[in-house]
């Protein structure tokens, strides 16, 4: 049974998570590692899609975000190498910011960034 995801249609129906042999690309969000916060689903896509373009992502045969706090997994097909894998993310990405834009849908970045305390203040 496919599991809720991070991503929400205009009327606030909740986009599930796909299953089946698929990759998933995780971005970090983290102070530690040198990023910023994200303060709207807008900005958080365009992080995602850059970071996945830098290589700066983890790829994994399950979603992240469910078990790891201040991340965002995004499903994707199997590719030949990481590079390829992570330029669909990239893609991947761009789809949902281009969905964010035209008011389609949106991401729950309160639910994403929610486990850190540090974020409190942070600007």
């Amino acid at each position: 049974m496919p599991r809720r995801g991070m991503f929400f249609r205009a009327d606030g129906s909740n986009i599930l998570e796909p299953e089946g042999p698929i990759l998933w690309v995780t971005v970090h969000f983290s102070m530690a590692s040198g990023r910023f916060r994200p303060t709207s689903s807008e900005s958080m896509m365009r992080l995602v899609a850059e970071r996945c373009r830098s290589g700066d992502a983890t790829i994994s045969l399950r979603p992240l975000h469910h078990d790891q706090p201040c991340c965002l997994s995004l499903p994707v097909g199997r590719g030949p190498r990481r590079e390829h894998i992570l330029g669909y993310a990239a893609d991947v990405a761009d789809w949902h910011w281009l969905e964010i834009v035209a008011s389609r849908e949106w991401v729950d970045i309160d639910r994403i960034l929610a486990y850190q305390p540090w974020w409190v203040g942070v600007a």
